[in-house]
């Protein structure tokens, strides 16, 4: 029943690997965060040596996109869609890995509908049942070419779904917008109808 697929990638990723167009579904491109956020959007224009010698924090990342204003600001373009009442169907939401933009997306979504924090946790944890082998394979391959095992070792954890970057992202969101429901009602405008009538929808009730 997928009506809707919402694309997170920035404009470089998506014009590389193109989504597949599906006769009867909706695609949406909603950038959470622009080319200049480097290191982890994995444009195939940059030379990955390069890449090697300016690795992104991963936690900061995730605290960059729940406080910066415009990443805030395609999160609440992103959440229009999901909570459109008019909507018809189910709607997909993905970027390249599925645990940083995804990942956040995916949280706020489970807190939305009334999830507990360590229900969040377990499901952000799950991404890395499919992330686990090219971690591996590209912390491996980091091995080989620089033959630095601290800097394998951080290119492996790159591509996981560490708790450590998700506590970053909520422990922003208390401290600059007071909580999780504080951040869903005043910086994505989810109302208490809108919250009660998405919990119908994802439980089926």
């Amino acid at each position: 029943n997928l009506r809707t697929i919402i694309d997170l990638r920035t404009y470089v990723e998506k014009d590389n690997k193109p989504n597949v167009k599906i006769d009867g579904v909706q695609y949406i491109h909603i950038p959470v965060f622009a080319e200049e956020v480097i290191g982890i959007t994995h444009e195939n224009n940059r030379d990955p040596r390069k890449m090697l010698d300016n690795l992104p924090d991963m936690a900061d990342l995730f605290r960059v996109i729940v406080t910066s204003e415009d990443c805030v600001s395609q999160l609440k373009k992103v959440f229009d869609v999901i909570t459109d009442e008019s909507r018809e169907g189910a709607v997909l939401w993905h970027c390249t890995e599925g645990k940083d933009r995804c990942g956040i997306v995916s949280a706020l979504f489970l807190f939305l509908v009334g999830v507990s924090r360590e229900e969040v946790f377990k499901d952000f944890d799950n991404t890395n049942i499919a992330s686990i082998k090219k971690a591996r394979l590209l912390g491996f391959l980091t091995y080989l070419v620089r033959r630095d095992k601290a800097l394998a070792k951080e290119v492996f954890e790159i591509y996981l779904a560490k708790e450590k970057y998700l506590t970053a992202a909520i422990q922003s969101i208390d401290e600059k917008w007071g909580g999780i429901d504080a951040f869903l009602h005043n910086q994505l405008d989810i109302t208490e109808e809108t919250r009660e009538r998405m919990k119908k929808k994802a439980f089926g009730e």
